[in-house]
């Protein structure tokens, strides 16, 4: 379900590394109208990863974007740190 929010930060916390370098890599082949309008979830992400998990993320690549994809990071970047804001590519 893409609308809750709180489940699916909480699945986040319990897969991604604290301890070891990581990249993420997003596909986001499909990712449209009915994700775009779940704003809430990308703001939350971009929260916890910019304070819980930037330590060891190395990257974040995120391939096959869309209008969608470009109208949602313009809306969290101003959530995420700089750090994540320069290691992402698009």
């Amino acid at each position: 379900m893409y609308y809750d929010a709180e489940s699916i930060i909480q699945h986040y916390r319990c897969e991604l590394p604290k301890d070891k370098q990581w990249k993420w890599i997003f596909d986001a082949s499909g990712f449209g109208l009915k994700h775009f309008m779940q704003v809430d979830v990308g703001i939350r992400l971009a929260k916890l990863i910019s304070s819980e998990y930037s330590k060891n993320l190395t990257k974040i690549q995120i391939v096959n974007t869309n209008m969608y994809v470009n109208l949602v990071y313009n809306i969290i970047s101003p959530f995420l740190s700089k750090k994540i804001r320069e290691i992402i590519d698009m």
